[in-house]
């Protein structure tokens, strides 16, 4: 009996290797591939011979390969893609990348593949280095949600850093000027009549989009609204208080869906995240300003209090202010199901530390994250977090990852008991840096240890 030889990923990278490659694949049925990858393809003219024949061999894979787990495109560019679109499109693939490691806007001739396309049964669209603008969303059919039917994950990553944009790189949208402020609105206008339409939408990913705080809320209620979203990316945007007001209203919800949600970043490049974007006028600019800490936070923590669905929260590299964590920590203490917390880079201050390690014994977390850069002094970080955390971390016993910018063999230990259930141990398996601090607790937990 013939053996099959399962490919999970097969690579093609440029065309000029590639139709004598596809030719030997497409005379045995030995072979069966799961993934396809891209790289580098330049599709200039559809009159070349060896253009022809390259299709042509991808024609013939391809439907000797109906319904591929991911078809992957990777700085594919030339005049007629259109065609290796359509090709692509009557695979049916489950899963689409379009990838780009330099910003651009979509090729038109992938614009037209997709205008014209048949998208209905793809279910992951990732577009990555690509600019959001109207042109994009009216490429992709978007106007006509009933070729999106399927979509279950729509992600849409910039390339631009918002770290560059401060640096003054250009950034996604090309927004320092208002004919593209407004095209930009009119891209959120757009995208939040297709997220209405796709009541099977499980994962919305928005990352680097610089939406302000108005466009975000009217995308995220959107997309709450008509679909049980359980993952919710909106890293590089502007989630404030309009934005923080509708997902705290969604979490409070009996029925709310959302298990992790994705605010890191939440600011526009060089501009107060305090402040609304002003609306320019065509002879006008917004004016950016330093950024200023994060708002919203006590709308996020009222909804924390009752939420039952939310499993990962992501607040990374925002400016958190110290009310604002004693807020936070409140609300977790009474949360009883978000089991990770990350807060890296918020330069945190040594009293929302302390507020937090104070709050640690009773919180359920199993994952938190402080490390990165925070508000210590240098020279006394590793001895203020070891005299802020190490005796909350022993009176917790559901903590099985912290991670912060000390780590040590009595933390390391505390760490791995907890991960192992906290079982009975002998006293001469205890750290003996760790011995001081459990000399002078009380109670089961001394007497458990020091059994």
């Amino acid at each position: 009996r013939t053996q099959v030889i399962t490919i999970m990923r097969l690579f093609l990278h440029g065309q000029s290797p590639t139709s004598t490659l596809l030719a030997q694949l497409n005379e045995s049925r030995q072979w069966k591939v799961t993934s396809l990858y891209l790289s580098s393809w330049s599709l200039v003219s559809s009159q070349d011979e060896d253009e022809v024949s390259l299709l042509s061999a991808l024609s013939k894979f391809l439907q000797q390969h109906q319904g591929m787990t991911e078809v992957i495109l990777r700085n594919c560019s030339g005049d007629n893609l259109m065609e290796l679109i359509f090709l692509i499109l009557h695979s049916s693939p489950q899963a689409l990348t379009i990838r780009y490691d330099q910003q651009q806007h979509l090729p038109r001739s992938i614009s037209l593949a997709f205008v014209h396309g048949c998208q209905s049964r793809v279910q992951r669209l990732n577009l990555e280095g690509i600019t959001l603008d109207p042109d994009l969303l009216e490429a992709f059919g978007f106007s006509l949600p009933e070729k999106w039917r399927n979509l279950t994950t729509l992600s849409v990553k910039g390339k631009i850093l918002l770290r560059d944009a401060d640096k003054g790189v250009s950034i996604l949208g090309h927004r320092n000027d208002s004919e593209s402020y407004f095209a930009l609105e009119d891209s959120a206008n757009r995208l939040s009549s297709l997220l209405m339409e796709l009541p099977n939408l499980k994962c919305l990913e928005l990352e680097n989009c610089h939406f302000d705080d108005e466009q975000l809320a009217m995308l995220t209620d959107s997309a709450l609204a008509s679909s049980d979203i359980h993952t919710l990316n909106l890293r590089g945007n502007q989630c404030q208080e309009v934005t923080m007001d509708i997902l705290s209203k969604h979490l409070r919800r009996p029925e709310a869906t959302v298990e992790t949600l994705d605010l890191t970043w939440q600011r526009l490049p060089s501009e107060a995240a305090s402040t609304p974007l002003p609306r320019p006028t065509m002879n006008s600019a917004p004016k950016f300003r330093a950024t200023q800490p994060m708002n919203g936070i006590p709308l996020l923590a009222r909804a924390l209090k009752t939420n039952t669905s939310l499993r990962n929260l992501i607040l990374s590299e925002n400016k958190i202010q110290e009310v604002d964590i004693e807020i936070l920590t409140e609300a977790l203490v009474a949360n009883n199901t978000l089991e990770s917390l990350e807060l890296k880079d918020c330069r945190l201050r040594s009293n929302s530390l302390r507020c937090l390690a104070n709050s640690l014994p009773k919180l359920r977390l199993k994952t938190l994250q402080i490390d990165g850069c925070q508000k210590l002094s240098p020279r006394h970080e590793e001895k203020a977090l070891r005299s802020l955390f190490l005796l909350p971390l022993a009176n917790n016993q559901h903590m099985e990852d912290l991670g912060m910018n000390y780590r040590s063999q009595s933390i390391d230990w505390l760490l791995d008991w907890n991960r192992s259930g906290r079982p009975e141990v002998d006293q001469s398996q205890i750290p003996s840096s760790l011995g001081p601090t459990l000399a002078g607790m009380h109670g089961h937990l001394f007497q458990m240890i020091a059994s």
